[in-house]
Formats: C-alpha cells, sequence, structure tokens
C-alpha cells in the first residue's frame, strides 16, 4: 500500500512518472495509461490487489459515479470528493487561491490533498474507502492538467455570469461559446474534448496509442516534472496553460490548425500529469 502512495504522490519515488469530465476519456485513460506504464512490478501489483483493475479502466469512475453519490454520499471516506466540481483556482501568479468556485467548495486542491491525506492513513480505512481515494486520485490528478480546469483570478467576471431570467449566475468560463467544424460547444468542452481527440484524430479512442506518442522523454526527465508538491505542480499547470486564453473570445470558429497550434501543449499536460500520478 505505501507503494501506491509513492506513486500518487511522485515518479520520482518508482520510476528514475455528465458534468464535463477534463480530457474527456481519451485524455483521462491516456494519463492513467502512462502512469501504468511507469510502474514497478510491485506497485502494479498493489493498484491491482485494491482495484482489480487497470488504471485506465477506474479514471472517469469519479465523473461517472458522481451522480450515484449525491444520493448517498457519506458513506465511505473519499466518496464526498466525488460531488466536487474538480477546478483549480489560482491568482495572477498562477498560485494556489483559497478562493472558491462557482459550486462553492469544490476547488480541486484541498480534495485531491483530503484524498492523499486518506490514503497515508489507510490502515484506519476499509478496502472500500481505498478503492475510492485511489480512483479519486487518478482522476483529480488529470483534471489539474487541464486547460478549461483553471480558473485565472486575473480575469474580470471569472466566477459569474450575469442573471439570466430564473436569477440563475452562469460561470463565465463555461459560457463563453465557441464553434468547431460548425459545432457550437463551450470553449471548456472543447479542451475536454475535440482539443485532444483532434490531434490524431484516426486515433481518437485509441488512448494506449496516444500514451505510447505522447511518452517521451528521458528518466531524468520525467523526474524532473514531478519535483515539488502539488501546489508547485498547480503554478506549473496554470502557467502553461494560461495561453489558450490569450486570443479566443466568445463566437470564434476553431479548427484543427488550432488544435495542431496546441498540440505540444496538450502532450506536454498529459504526460506531466501520467507522471506525477
Amino acid at each position: 500500500m505505501k507503494k501506491i502512495v509513492v506513486l500518487l504522490v511522485s515518479v520520482a519515488a518508482i520510476c528514475l512518472a455528465e458534468r464535463a469530465s477534463a480530457w474527456g476519456v481519451l485524455g483521462h485513460r491516456t494519463i492513467a495509461c502512462i502512469a501504468e506504464k511507469h510502474l514497478t512490478p510491485e506497485a502494479k501489483a498493489a493498484t491491482e490487489k485494491y482495484l482489480n483493475a487497470s488504471l485506465p479502466s477506474v479514471a472517469l469512475w469519479m465523473d461517472r459515479t458522481a451522480s450515484w453519490t449525491k444520493k448517498r454520499k457519506g458513506h465511505i471516506p473519499g466518496y464526498e470528493q466525488t460531488s466536487t466540481w474538480h477546478t483549480l483556482v489560482v491568482d495572477e501568479k498562477y498560485r494556489v487561491s483559497k478562493e472558491q468556485t462557482p459550486k462553492g467548495s469544490g476547488n480541486l486542491v484541498p480534495n485531491l490533498k483530503k484524498c492523499i491525506e486518506n490514503l497515508k492513513n489507510y490502515r484506519n480505512l476499509t478496502d472500500s474507502a481505498v478503492v475510492v481515494n485511489l480512483k479519486c486520485v487518478v482522476h483529480m490528478v488529470g483534471d489539474m492538467h487541464c486547460p478549461t480546469h483553471i480558473y485565472f483570478l486575473e480575469f474580470p467576471d471569472c466566477f459569474r455570469g450575469p442573471k439570466d431570467a430564473n436569477g440563475k449566475r452562469t460561470p463565465a468560463r463555461d459560457r463563453m461559446t465557441v464553434y468547431y467544424d460548425g459545432k457550437k460547444m463551450t470553449y471548456h468542452s472543447f479542451w475536454d474534448g475535440v482539443g485532444i481527440t483532434q490531434i490524431y484524430p484516426e486515433h481518437s479512442k485509441d488512448y494506449k496509442y496516444y500514451a505510447n506518442v505522447f511518452d517521451k522523454g528521458s528518466a531524468k526527465q520525467k523526474a524532473k516534472f514531478c519535483k515539488g508538491d502539488i501546489d508547485a505542480w498547480v503554478h506549473d499547470s496554470a502557467k502553461n496553460c494560461r495561453p489558450v486564453y490569450n486570443n479566443v473570445k466568445a463566437g470564434d470558429e476553431l479548427n484543427r490548425d488550432f488544435v495542431l497550434s496546441y498540440s505540444k501543449m496538450t502532450q506536454r499536460q498529459c504526460l506531466k500529469a501520467g507522471c506525477r500520478l
């Protein structure tokens, strides 16, 4: 079990590592596949013991179980995390902010840290609780690296949009709509899905192909990605993802050239997520 926790916190110790779902099915499974490729035999055996499944197969669990959890939350430590808003909040210097997302207490960072703390005390948890917290960590580390799961306080009206006829406010990020191949979608949805699947559209359902292509660089380079703590990783992720907002406005028509212009950033974000996981 200790080796599982080490894997989740830093790849350096083991390797010289429907609400909108960050990266969608392909991205989350690609990240989990990269992580799994770097497991030691002992760590792989430990994860399989508790999960009885591969990391890619559980990477979407946290989103898919959210609606179920709303009716049954509180029974297992960690289940409360599944109903939170999986979003980072950072200030103008890309530091973790104490501000919250429109959903309230759903800031990803404290929730991720809580799951890791739960795992550090795994001896006091049931096997079911260990499984829940492992699945949440696998998912949230992926979310932490997705461009539109980062709220930047520097943007005016970052959290709240104007009220509609019913007095309800819509998050500014989700209100920003764009078009891709004539299809209207939020910019958030674009990065959750299209932004990665269209890099290699002919392989858009093959996460193993994406993992093999994205998993580049030496063991030394990958270990470097994992230096620091979660707050440092948030800073790095926010700084690298910030440019995707520079020249895009509501109503823009995006195309595959736009996707490819950010493909290096996308691949690097997925690789870092896999290594850090």
